[in-house]
């Protein structure tokens, strides 16, 4: 990875990018500091969630529908 200050990064953005697209990395000072990193962005990886599938299938519904226990509750509520 690159050490460059920040004034060297304003000065060189585009070409700093063009670098980080074939994959270098860049890490930004200030005063000697250091105040950010650049680097290639890494694609998602493909089937990072769980398959839910058996969960779904495992679930069971006990008691009458929510629609229902609501609209009973509503009713209540009017009167």
């Amino acid at each position: 990875m690159t050490t460059i200050t920040a004034k060297e990064a304003r000065q060189r953005f585009s070409k700093i990018i063009a670098a980080t697209e074939r994959g270098e990395g860049f890490t930004i000072t200030r005063r000697g500091k250091r105040v950010a990193v650049i680097g290639p962005a890494t694609a998602p990886k493909p089937g990072c969630l769980p398959d839910l599938t058996e969960f779904r299938k495992s679930l069971t519904i006990r008691g009458e529908s929510l629609c229902k226990t609501l609209l009973k509750a509503r009713d209540k509520e009017r009167y």
